[in-house]
Protein backbone atom coordinates (compact mmCIF):
# COMPACT_ATOMS: atom_id res chain seq x y z
CA UNK A 1 0.00 0.00 0.00
CA UNK A 2 1.85 2.88 -1.10
CA UNK A 3 3.04 5.48 1.22
CA UNK A 4 1.42 3.86 4.07
CA UNK A 5 3.61 3.68 6.90
CA UNK A 6 5.04 -0.10 8.10
CA UNK A 7 3.38 0.14 11.54
CA UNK A 8 -0.13 1.60 10.49
CA UNK A 9 -0.45 -1.42 7.96
CA UNK A 10 0.93 -3.93 10.70
CA UNK A 11 -2.08 -2.12 12.79
CA UNK A 12 -4.45 -2.45 10.11
CA UNK A 13 -3.84 -5.81 8.93
CA UNK A 14 -4.23 -7.21 12.81
CA UNK A 15 -7.80 -5.16 13.10
CA UNK A 16 -8.99 -7.04 9.83
CA UNK A 17 -8.23 -10.61 11.15
CA UNK A 18 -10.57 -9.91 13.99
CA UNK A 19 -14.10 -9.72 14.38
CA UNK A 20 -15.66 -6.13 15.57
CA UNK A 21 -19.53 -5.01 16.66
CA UNK A 22 -20.68 -2.87 14.13
CA UNK A 23 -21.18 -0.29 16.72
CA UNK A 24 -17.34 0.40 17.26
CA UNK A 25 -17.34 2.86 14.21
CA UNK A 26 -17.72 5.98 16.65
CA UNK A 27 -14.00 6.87 17.65
CA UNK A 28 -14.03 6.28 21.39
CA UNK A 29 -11.83 9.03 22.42
CA UNK A 30 -10.85 7.45 25.98
CA UNK A 31 -8.98 4.61 24.13
CA UNK A 32 -6.56 5.96 21.44
CA UNK A 33 -5.28 2.60 20.66
CA UNK A 34 -8.34 1.18 20.44
CA UNK A 35 -9.12 4.01 17.85
CA UNK A 36 -5.97 2.50 15.55
CA UNK A 37 -7.50 -0.97 16.12
CA UNK A 38 -11.62 0.20 15.25
CA UNK A 39 -9.81 0.99 11.66
CA UNK A 40 -9.29 -2.35 10.68
CA UNK A 41 -13.56 -2.42 10.79
CA UNK A 42 -14.07 0.86 9.07
CA UNK A 43 -12.13 -0.36 6.45
CA UNK A 44 -13.88 -3.17 5.63
CA UNK A 45 -17.03 -0.99 5.83
CA UNK A 46 -15.84 1.78 3.67
CA UNK A 47 -12.39 1.23 2.44
CA UNK A 48 -9.21 4.17 2.74
CA UNK A 49 -11.25 7.12 2.55
CA UNK A 50 -13.69 5.72 5.20
CA UNK A 51 -10.23 5.04 7.44
CA UNK A 52 -9.35 8.76 6.58
CA UNK A 53 -12.63 10.25 7.89
CA UNK A 54 -12.65 7.93 10.89
CA UNK A 55 -9.37 9.33 11.92
CA UNK A 56 -9.53 13.10 11.16
CA UNK A 57 -13.01 12.49 13.24
CA UNK A 58 -11.78 11.07 16.19
CA UNK A 59 -8.47 13.87 16.68
CA UNK A 60 -11.32 16.24 16.14
CA UNK A 61 -13.42 14.89 18.93
CA UNK A 62 -10.07 14.87 21.35
CA UNK A 63 -8.57 17.95 20.31
CA UNK A 64 -12.39 19.98 21.69
CA UNK A 65 -12.31 17.63 24.25
CA UNK A 66 -9.02 17.99 25.47
CA UNK A 67 -7.93 14.57 25.81
CA UNK A 68 -4.55 13.94 24.26
CA UNK A 69 -1.97 11.80 26.19
CA UNK A 70 1.35 9.99 24.78
CA UNK A 71 -1.24 7.11 23.89
CA UNK A 72 -2.44 9.29 21.18
CA UNK A 73 0.32 9.11 19.01
CA UNK A 74 -0.71 6.12 17.49
CA UNK A 75 -3.58 7.71 16.03
CA UNK A 76 -1.64 10.66 14.97
CA UNK A 77 0.84 8.47 12.99
CA UNK A 78 -1.94 6.80 11.04
CA UNK A 79 -3.68 9.75 10.40
CA UNK A 80 -0.13 11.50 8.77
CA UNK A 81 0.02 8.58 6.80
CA UNK A 82 -3.56 8.90 5.50
CA UNK A 83 -3.22 12.29 4.83
CA UNK A 84 -0.33 11.39 2.65
CA UNK A 85 -2.13 8.16 0.92
CA UNK A 86 -5.49 9.83 0.16
CA UNK A 87 -4.87 13.11 0.19
CA UNK A 88 -1.52 14.11 -1.06
CA UNK A 89 -0.85 16.50 1.21
CA UNK A 90 2.39 16.27 2.71
CA UNK A 91 2.77 19.58 4.34
CA UNK A 92 -0.25 19.05 6.48
CA UNK A 93 1.32 15.18 6.91
CA UNK A 94 4.11 17.31 8.72
CA UNK A 95 1.99 19.14 11.03
CA UNK A 96 -0.30 16.17 12.38
CA UNK A 97 3.18 13.84 12.60
CA UNK A 98 4.93 16.59 14.59
CA UNK A 99 1.74 17.12 16.62
CA UNK A 100 2.26 13.57 17.68
CA UNK A 101 5.91 13.56 18.09
CA UNK A 102 5.10 16.10 20.79
CA UNK A 103 2.35 14.24 22.61
CA UNK A 104 4.58 10.80 22.39
CA UNK A 105 7.88 12.68 23.54
CA UNK A 106 5.70 13.88 26.34
CA UNK A 107 5.62 10.15 27.72
CA UNK A 108 9.89 10.36 28.73
CA UNK A 109 11.27 6.97 27.91
CA UNK A 110 8.11 4.71 27.91
CA UNK A 111 7.18 6.09 24.28
CA UNK A 112 11.00 7.10 22.87
CA UNK A 113 10.39 4.13 20.73
CA UNK A 114 6.57 5.10 19.62
CA UNK A 115 8.72 9.01 18.78
CA UNK A 116 11.52 7.26 16.98
CA UNK A 117 8.28 5.43 14.61
CA UNK A 118 6.94 8.97 14.58
CA UNK A 119 9.85 9.90 12.41
CA UNK A 120 9.65 7.69 9.76
CA UNK A 121 6.47 9.26 9.17
CA UNK A 122 7.97 12.54 9.68
CA UNK A 123 11.05 11.97 7.43
CA UNK A 124 8.71 10.54 4.45
CA UNK A 125 6.26 13.40 4.47
CA UNK A 126 9.80 16.10 4.97
CA UNK A 127 11.39 14.08 1.89
CA UNK A 128 8.19 14.50 -0.13
CA UNK A 129 8.58 18.75 0.20
CA UNK A 130 11.68 18.12 -1.26
CA UNK A 131 13.44 18.73 2.54
CA UNK A 132 16.21 16.27 1.72
CA UNK A 133 18.77 17.03 4.48
CA UNK A 134 15.48 16.91 6.96
CA UNK A 135 14.51 14.02 6.17
CA UNK A 136 17.69 12.05 6.07
CA UNK A 137 18.24 12.88 9.87
CA UNK A 138 14.85 12.07 10.46
CA UNK A 139 15.26 8.69 9.14
CA UNK A 140 18.62 8.30 10.77
CA UNK A 141 17.21 9.23 14.18
CA UNK A 142 14.07 6.52 13.29
CA UNK A 143 16.37 3.67 12.01
CA UNK A 144 17.57 1.79 14.85
CA UNK A 145 13.96 1.62 16.89
CA UNK A 146 12.52 0.97 13.08
CA UNK A 147 14.66 -2.19 12.47
CA UNK A 148 14.46 -3.52 16.19
CA UNK A 149 10.58 -3.26 15.63
CA UNK A 150 10.61 -4.64 11.70
CA UNK A 151 13.72 -6.46 10.56
CA UNK A 152 16.71 -6.16 9.31
CA UNK A 153 15.28 -6.53 5.88
CA UNK A 154 12.42 -3.37 5.78
CA UNK A 155 15.17 -1.65 7.92
CA UNK A 156 17.54 -2.03 5.49
CA UNK A 157 14.77 -1.00 2.26
CA UNK A 158 14.13 2.08 4.31
CA UNK A 159 17.86 3.18 4.48
CA UNK A 160 17.87 2.79 0.88
CA UNK A 161 15.24 5.36 0.37
CA UNK A 162 17.39 7.49 3.29
CA UNK A 163 20.57 7.29 0.98
CA UNK A 164 18.31 8.49 -2.34
CA UNK A 165 17.57 11.37 -0.09
CA UNK A 166 20.61 12.26 0.68
CA UNK A 167 21.68 12.67 -3.12
CA UNK A 168 18.31 14.80 -3.35
CA UNK A 169 16.44 11.65 -4.86
CA UNK A 170 12.71 10.68 -3.97
CA UNK A 171 12.02 7.60 -2.90
CA UNK A 172 9.52 4.94 -4.58
CA UNK A 173 7.58 5.84 -1.21
CA UNK A 174 7.65 9.56 -2.41
CA UNK A 175 5.71 11.68 -4.50
CA UNK A 176 7.09 15.11 -5.85
CA UNK A 177 5.20 17.97 -4.30
CA UNK A 178 5.60 19.78 -7.57
CA UNK A 179 3.60 16.46 -9.46
CA UNK A 180 0.70 16.64 -6.30
CA UNK A 181 0.83 20.29 -7.50
CA UNK A 182 -0.22 20.06 -10.82
CA UNK A 183 -2.06 17.00 -10.33
CA UNK A 184 -4.40 19.43 -8.25
CA UNK A 185 -4.59 22.38 -10.67
CA UNK A 186 -5.47 19.98 -13.54
CA UNK A 187 -8.57 18.85 -11.06
CA UNK A 188 -9.71 22.36 -10.75
CA UNK A 189 -8.97 23.54 -14.53
CA UNK A 190 -11.29 20.26 -15.00
CA UNK A 191 -14.00 21.93 -12.32
CA UNK A 192 -14.03 24.65 -14.09
CA UNK A 193 -14.87 23.38 -17.75
CA UNK A 194 -17.84 21.65 -15.72
CA UNK A 195 -18.60 24.81 -14.22
CA UNK A 196 -18.09 23.10 -10.73
CA UNK A 197 -16.84 26.02 -9.30
CA UNK A 198 -16.71 25.19 -5.35
CA UNK A 199 -14.74 22.15 -6.98
CA UNK A 200 -12.12 24.94 -8.40
CA UNK A 201 -11.35 26.52 -5.62
CA UNK A 202 -11.16 23.52 -3.40
CA UNK A 203 -8.86 21.78 -5.97
CA UNK A 204 -7.01 25.21 -6.83
CA UNK A 205 -6.12 25.76 -3.15
CA UNK A 206 -3.88 22.72 -3.17
CA UNK A 207 -1.77 24.48 -5.58
CA UNK A 208 -0.75 27.33 -3.30
CA UNK A 209 2.55 26.00 -2.03
CA UNK A 210 4.47 27.10 1.11
CA UNK A 211 8.13 28.53 0.20
CA UNK A 212 10.32 25.89 1.75
CA UNK A 213 9.30 23.09 -0.33
CA UNK A 214 12.66 23.03 -2.54
CA UNK A 215 11.30 23.41 -5.57
CA UNK A 216 12.84 25.64 -8.06
CA UNK A 217 12.00 29.14 -6.79
CA UNK A 218 11.18 30.02 -10.71
CA UNK A 219 8.85 27.05 -10.89
CA UNK A 220 6.88 27.98 -7.70
CA UNK A 221 6.43 30.82 -9.27
CA UNK A 222 4.41 29.64 -12.33
CA UNK A 223 3.03 26.91 -9.87
CA UNK A 224 1.46 29.27 -7.93
CA UNK A 225 0.28 31.94 -10.26
CA UNK A 226 -1.44 28.64 -11.78
CA UNK A 227 -3.33 28.53 -8.45
CA UNK A 228 -4.12 32.22 -8.54
CA UNK A 229 -5.97 32.02 -12.09
CA UNK A 230 -8.11 28.89 -11.48
CA UNK A 231 -8.67 30.48 -8.28
CA UNK A 232 -9.80 33.60 -9.68
CA UNK A 233 -11.58 32.13 -12.41
CA UNK A 234 -13.79 30.60 -9.77
CA UNK A 235 -14.46 33.34 -8.05
CA UNK A 236 -15.28 35.88 -10.91
CA UNK A 237 -17.91 33.01 -12.02
CA UNK A 238 -18.81 32.55 -8.53
CA UNK A 239 -20.15 37.14 -8.77
CA UNK A 240 -16.99 37.67 -6.76
CA UNK A 241 -15.16 40.22 -9.26
CA UNK A 242 -13.03 42.03 -6.65
CA UNK A 243 -11.69 39.15 -4.93
CA UNK A 244 -10.91 37.79 -8.33
CA UNK A 245 -9.20 40.66 -9.27
CA UNK A 246 -6.85 40.58 -6.14
CA UNK A 247 -6.10 36.77 -6.56
CA UNK A 248 -5.10 37.84 -10.17
CA UNK A 249 -2.45 40.75 -9.50
CA UNK A 250 -1.38 38.25 -6.50
CA UNK A 251 -1.21 35.68 -9.42
CA UNK A 252 0.46 38.63 -11.94
CA UNK A 253 3.57 39.53 -8.97
CA UNK A 254 4.92 35.74 -9.03
CA UNK A 255 5.62 36.07 -12.78
CA UNK A 256 6.16 39.79 -13.74
CA UNK A 257 7.94 42.40 -12.27
CA UNK A 258 7.00 45.31 -10.31
CA UNK A 259 5.74 47.91 -12.44
CA UNK A 260 4.89 45.78 -15.01
CA UNK A 261 1.03 48.20 -15.40
CA UNK A 262 2.93 50.80 -17.18
CA UNK A 263 6.09 49.30 -19.13
CA UNK A 264 6.46 50.53 -22.28
CA UNK A 265 7.87 46.73 -23.25
CA UNK A 266 5.03 44.03 -22.73
CA UNK A 267 8.06 41.13 -23.69
CA UNK A 268 10.15 42.11 -20.84
CA UNK A 269 10.26 42.17 -17.02
CA UNK A 270 9.33 38.59 -16.44
CA UNK A 271 10.53 36.67 -13.36
CA UNK A 272 10.03 33.41 -14.94
CA UNK A 273 11.23 31.77 -18.62
CA UNK A 274 8.08 32.61 -20.79
CA UNK A 275 8.83 29.80 -23.50
CA UNK A 276 7.92 26.58 -21.92
CA UNK A 277 5.07 28.83 -19.98
CA UNK A 278 3.27 31.27 -22.95
CA UNK A 279 0.32 29.54 -22.31
CA UNK A 280 -0.81 30.00 -18.68
CA UNK A 281 0.94 33.70 -18.85
CA UNK A 282 -1.68 34.44 -21.65
CA UNK A 283 -4.17 32.80 -19.92
CA UNK A 284 -3.44 34.90 -16.59
CA UNK A 285 -2.93 37.89 -17.82
CA UNK A 286 -6.24 37.94 -20.05
CA UNK A 287 -8.07 37.47 -17.41
CA UNK A 288 -6.87 39.91 -15.26
CA UNK A 289 -7.86 42.18 -18.19
CA UNK A 290 -11.10 40.52 -18.33
CA UNK A 291 -11.88 41.02 -14.58
CA UNK A 292 -10.21 44.70 -14.45
CA UNK A 293 -12.61 45.58 -17.36
CA UNK A 294 -15.50 44.50 -15.62
CA UNK A 295 -14.49 46.34 -12.23
CA UNK A 296 -13.61 49.34 -14.58
CA UNK A 297 -10.18 49.76 -14.11
CA UNK A 298 -9.11 49.90 -17.96
CA UNK A 299 -6.17 51.11 -17.55
CA UNK A 300 -4.86 47.46 -15.66
CA UNK A 301 -6.98 45.57 -18.18
CA UNK A 302 -5.51 47.16 -21.22
CA UNK A 303 -1.91 47.08 -19.66
CA UNK A 304 -2.53 43.05 -18.92
CA UNK A 305 -4.52 42.41 -22.23
CA UNK A 306 -1.39 43.71 -23.82
CA UNK A 307 1.10 41.30 -22.21
CA UNK A 308 -1.63 38.53 -22.58
CA UNK A 309 -1.40 39.15 -26.54
CA UNK A 310 2.18 39.05 -26.39
CA UNK A 311 2.13 35.66 -25.22
CA UNK A 312 -0.15 33.79 -27.80
CA UNK A 313 -0.26 33.42 -31.71
CA UNK A 314 -3.52 31.47 -31.10
CA UNK A 315 -6.02 33.43 -33.56
CA UNK A 316 -9.02 31.89 -31.27
CA UNK A 317 -7.29 33.55 -27.87
CA UNK A 318 -6.22 36.74 -29.85
CA UNK A 319 -9.77 37.20 -31.07
CA UNK A 320 -11.30 36.96 -27.49
CA UNK A 321 -8.51 39.42 -26.39
CA UNK A 322 -9.76 41.59 -28.85
CA UNK A 323 -13.35 40.77 -27.49
CA UNK A 324 -12.13 42.03 -24.02
CA UNK A 325 -10.40 45.08 -25.21
CA UNK A 326 -13.25 46.27 -27.51
CA UNK A 327 -15.62 45.73 -24.78
CA UNK A 328 -13.88 48.39 -21.71
CA UNK A 329 -14.14 51.01 -25.27
CA UNK A 330 -17.55 50.59 -25.21
CA UNK A 331 -17.40 51.05 -20.92
CA UNK A 332 -15.56 53.99 -21.64
CA UNK A 333 -17.85 55.52 -24.45
CA UNK A 334 -16.30 54.57 -27.59
CA UNK A 335 -19.01 51.59 -28.96
CA UNK A 336 -18.50 52.51 -32.66
CA UNK A 337 -15.07 52.47 -33.09
CA UNK A 338 -15.06 49.05 -30.71
CA UNK A 339 -17.45 47.82 -33.08
CA UNK A 340 -15.70 48.52 -35.90
CA UNK A 341 -12.37 47.05 -34.58
CA UNK A 342 -14.64 43.98 -33.76
CA UNK A 343 -15.94 43.92 -37.55
CA UNK A 344 -12.33 43.93 -39.06
CA UNK A 345 -11.38 41.01 -36.92
CA UNK A 346 -14.13 38.66 -38.07
CA UNK A 347 -12.74 38.05 -41.68
CA UNK A 348 -9.42 37.67 -40.26
CA UNK A 349 -10.95 35.37 -37.70
CA UNK A 350 -12.69 33.21 -40.73
CA UNK A 351 -9.38 33.24 -42.86
CA UNK A 352 -7.38 31.75 -40.08
CA UNK A 353 -10.15 28.63 -39.85
CA UNK A 354 -11.97 29.99 -36.81
CA UNK A 355 -15.67 30.59 -37.63
CA UNK A 356 -16.78 30.50 -34.50
CA UNK A 357 -14.51 33.22 -33.13
CA UNK A 358 -15.77 35.56 -36.55
CA UNK A 359 -19.35 34.76 -35.71
CA UNK A 360 -18.66 36.10 -31.84
CA UNK A 361 -16.74 38.95 -33.11
CA UNK A 362 -19.78 39.93 -35.28
CA UNK A 363 -22.10 39.30 -32.14
CA UNK A 364 -20.21 41.62 -29.95
CA UNK A 365 -20.10 44.22 -32.66
CA UNK A 366 -23.31 44.11 -32.82
CA UNK A 367 -23.89 44.49 -29.07
CA UNK A 368 -21.25 47.95 -29.47
CA UNK A 369 -23.58 48.76 -31.35
CA UNK A 370 -26.40 48.62 -29.81
CA UNK A 371 -24.62 50.12 -26.37
CA UNK A 372 -23.58 52.90 -28.11
CA UNK A 373 -27.06 53.73 -29.72
CA UNK A 374 -28.85 57.22 -28.33
CA UNK A 375 -32.10 55.64 -27.72
CA UNK A 376 -33.66 52.10 -27.63
CA UNK A 377 -35.79 52.86 -30.65
CA UNK A 378 -32.27 53.59 -32.39
CA UNK A 379 -31.12 49.58 -31.62
CA UNK A 380 -30.74 47.92 -34.74
CA UNK A 381 -32.47 44.76 -33.63
CA UNK A 382 -32.55 42.85 -36.75
CA UNK A 383 -28.13 42.74 -36.73
CA UNK A 384 -28.50 42.13 -33.36
CA UNK A 385 -30.86 38.87 -33.70
CA UNK A 386 -29.04 37.75 -36.90
CA UNK A 387 -25.83 38.28 -35.49
CA UNK A 388 -26.85 35.99 -32.13
CA UNK A 389 -28.20 33.20 -34.80
CA UNK A 390 -25.24 32.85 -36.91
CA UNK A 391 -22.91 32.71 -33.45
CA UNK A 392 -25.66 30.01 -32.47
CA UNK A 393 -25.42 27.76 -35.29
CA UNK A 394 -21.70 28.33 -35.09
CA UNK A 395 -22.33 26.97 -31.14
CA UNK A 396 -24.43 24.12 -32.45
CA UNK A 397 -21.27 22.66 -34.22
CA UNK A 398 -19.34 22.53 -30.46
CA UNK A 399 -16.55 24.03 -29.12
CA UNK A 400 -16.03 26.66 -26.85
CA UNK A 401 -19.39 28.99 -27.23
CA UNK A 402 -21.98 28.23 -24.55
CA UNK A 403 -25.49 28.98 -26.47
CA UNK A 404 -27.25 29.91 -23.42
CA UNK A 405 -24.67 32.17 -22.06
CA UNK A 406 -25.36 34.02 -25.39
CA UNK A 407 -28.73 33.76 -25.42
CA UNK A 408 -28.46 35.49 -21.96
CA UNK A 409 -26.92 38.32 -23.02
CA UNK A 410 -28.76 39.51 -26.49
CA UNK A 411 -32.62 38.54 -24.51
CA UNK A 412 -30.84 41.28 -21.68
CA UNK A 413 -29.93 43.92 -24.44
CA UNK A 414 -32.95 43.18 -26.73
CA UNK A 415 -35.90 43.31 -23.84
CA UNK A 416 -35.30 47.09 -23.64
CA UNK A 417 -36.34 47.21 -27.30
CA UNK A 418 -39.32 46.44 -29.70
CA UNK A 419 -37.86 42.98 -30.32
CA UNK A 420 -39.37 41.99 -26.89
CA UNK A 421 -40.79 38.90 -27.99
CA UNK A 422 -37.00 37.86 -29.13
CA UNK A 423 -36.22 38.69 -26.12
CA UNK A 424 -38.25 36.33 -24.13
CA UNK A 425 -37.55 34.02 -26.46
CA UNK A 426 -33.83 33.71 -26.09
CA UNK A 427 -34.34 34.13 -22.28
CA UNK A 428 -36.72 31.35 -21.91
CA UNK A 429 -34.04 29.19 -23.89
CA UNK A 430 -31.42 30.41 -21.67
CA UNK A 431 -33.26 29.37 -18.76
CA UNK A 432 -34.08 25.73 -19.83
CA UNK A 433 -30.35 25.15 -20.82
CA UNK A 434 -29.06 26.91 -17.80
CA UNK A 435 -31.31 25.05 -14.98
CA UNK A 436 -30.29 21.73 -17.05
CA UNK A 437 -26.38 22.40 -16.78
CA UNK A 438 -26.60 23.59 -12.95
CA UNK A 439 -28.82 19.72 -12.24
CA UNK A 440 -26.52 17.59 -13.78
CA UNK A 441 -22.93 19.51 -12.14
CA UNK A 442 -23.34 18.56 -8.52
CA UNK A 443 -21.71 21.16 -7.65
CA UNK A 444 -20.71 22.53 -4.20
CA UNK A 445 -23.03 24.73 -2.19
CA UNK A 446 -21.22 27.80 -3.52
CA UNK A 447 -21.15 26.84 -6.77
CA UNK A 448 -24.97 25.66 -6.64
CA UNK A 449 -25.71 29.31 -5.59
CA UNK A 450 -23.76 31.06 -8.46
CA UNK A 451 -26.24 29.27 -11.06
CA UNK A 452 -29.14 30.03 -9.09
CA UNK A 453 -27.95 33.56 -9.31
CA UNK A 454 -27.53 33.14 -13.08
CA UNK A 455 -31.17 31.79 -13.18
CA UNK A 456 -32.23 34.72 -11.65
CA UNK A 457 -30.68 37.15 -14.32
CA UNK A 458 -32.59 34.98 -16.83
CA UNK A 459 -35.65 34.88 -15.26
CA UNK A 460 -35.64 38.76 -14.83
CA UNK A 461 -34.80 39.17 -18.71
CA UNK A 462 -37.65 36.32 -19.54
CA UNK A 463 -40.45 38.10 -17.12
CA UNK A 464 -39.85 41.41 -18.50
CA UNK A 465 -39.92 40.03 -22.03
CA UNK A 466 -43.14 38.33 -21.08
CA UNK A 467 -44.21 41.61 -19.34
CA UNK A 468 -43.85 43.93 -22.46
CA UNK A 469 -45.63 41.25 -24.77
CA UNK A 470 -48.56 41.00 -22.40
CA UNK A 471 -48.70 44.77 -22.10
CA UNK A 472 -49.77 44.98 -26.04
CA UNK A 473 -53.01 42.66 -25.22
CA UNK A 474 -55.93 45.04 -25.64
CA UNK A 475 -57.23 43.92 -22.49
CA UNK A 476 -54.03 45.18 -20.68
CA UNK A 477 -54.27 47.55 -17.95
CA UNK A 478 -50.61 49.05 -17.72
CA UNK A 479 -49.39 51.51 -15.54
CA UNK A 480 -47.23 54.69 -17.05
CA UNK A 481 -45.14 55.26 -14.49
CA UNK A 482 -41.63 53.10 -14.00
CA UNK A 483 -41.75 49.93 -12.13
CA UNK A 484 -45.07 48.90 -12.60
CA UNK A 485 -45.91 46.40 -14.83
CA UNK A 486 -49.93 45.57 -16.30
CA UNK A 487 -53.13 43.62 -15.27
CA UNK A 488 -54.24 41.08 -17.89
CA UNK A 489 -57.99 40.59 -17.46
CA UNK A 490 -59.16 37.83 -18.78
CA UNK A 491 -62.64 36.46 -19.39
CA UNK A 492 -63.13 32.52 -17.75
CA UNK A 493 -65.96 30.17 -18.59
Amino acid sequence: MKRLSLKAMALMSACLIAPHPSAALEPDISDPFGIAEQTGKVFEEGGVEAVHQFLEKAVRLGRNKGVFTPDWAIVFLMLSDSIRNTRENPAYALRITEEGLALARQGGANWARDAEILEVGRAYALADLGRYEEAVEAATLALPAFRQQFGDAVADEFAGYAEGWAEGRAGAFNYSVQEAAERALKAAEEALDRADYGAALTSGARGFLPPDTGIDPMALGLITARAGLVTARALFALGKAPEAQKALLAAAAEVAAPGWETAMDSDAGWLIPTEPSRGTLADLFFWLGKVAASQGDIALSRAALSRAQGQTSDPRLRTVILFTRTMSQVSAGNGIEAAQELEAAAPIARAAGAEDQAALALFYAQMARAIAAPTWDAVDTAGLIAATEAALAEAAKGGAIDPDFLRGEAAAMLVRTEAFGAATHYARAALAGTAEKIAQAGDTAIGFEAGQQTLRALAESFLAGAQRQDSTLPQANCFVEDGFGCVVIQDRP
